[in-house]
């Protein structure tokens, strides 16, 4: 049996697939004719996977649009997943890595990272990161629990392995923290403190202050106005 094929045979296959349906396939030599056949089915599967893979895509899509809805909805009615980290860890976390940027920050600086990155980690993760709560206090948003566990007792030792655990349960964080040393650790810190007077002009820690608790200080501040302020304001500082 002759399994050749014509370049006719080729020209008629090639129209009939660019969509010239034209009549010519019955003169086409039966090797052709089957190989014809066999191109027209897989064409046709090719458009019906396509077809398919798109409805697919566009399910996905309409799924993903509701998690982020839901999600949306949850961080602003303050619900967010907590992942449990003491407060204290990460700030011997941030002292350390600042050290090890050659960086001479206060404990005043290195709790004020610690709110940018807890603000940071409720829009991008929706996860409240640590146990404690910051509340407003008369030098800005607080960590107590934090402050008062590593103010004038820095401990290498403590720090490094706070820091090998948080790699383990949590490397992404480990990452934000360096990075946000990298980057408030550099902003003098002094009477005029930049990222101070940031923070005190900012929603959360004004309402926190001033709406909720007759102007007294340590009030809780809210998680749901911290997502919103920092969603907001996430590049300006």
């Amino acid at each position: 049996m002759d399994y050749r094929i014509s370049n006719e045979d080729l020209d008629i296959i090639q129209r009939w697939m660019d969509g010239e349906r034209d009549g010519d396939a019955g003169n086409i030599t039966e090797p052709a004719k089957r190989l014809f056949r066999l191109s027209d089915a897989l064409r046709n599967a090719l458009l019906a996977d396509r077809q398919a893979l798109h409805q697919q895509n566009t399910r996905l899509s309409r799924r993903a649009a509701r998690l982020t809805e839901r999600q949306e909805n949850a961080a602003l009615a303050g619900e967010f997943h907590d992942e449990g980290l003491d407060s204290a860890d990460i700030l011997r976390i941030i002292l350390l890595k600042a050290g090890q940027n050659s960086m001479r920050i206060t404990i005043e600086r290195a709790v004020h990272i610690l709110y940018l990155i807890y603000a940071s980690r409720l829009v991008s993760e929706h996860t409240r990161i640590t146990i404690e709560h910051p509340v407003a206090n008369v030098r800005g948003p607080q960590f107590w629990r934090a402050f008062h566990a590593v103010r004038g007792k820095f401990e290498y030792a403590a720090a490094k392995d706070a820091s090998e655990r948080i790699a383990k349960a949590d490397p992404g964080l480990l990452v934000h923290i360096d990075n946000a040393v990298k980057k408030y650790g550099t902003y003098p810190c002094s009477e005029n403190d930049t990222i101070e007077r940031f923070l005190k002009g900012s929603e959360p820690y004004k309402k926190a202050h001033k709406d909720l608790n007759g102007g007294k200080w340590n009030k809780e501040i809210s998680d749901a106005d911290i997502y919103a302020w920092r969603k907001e304001q996430n590049q300006n500082i």
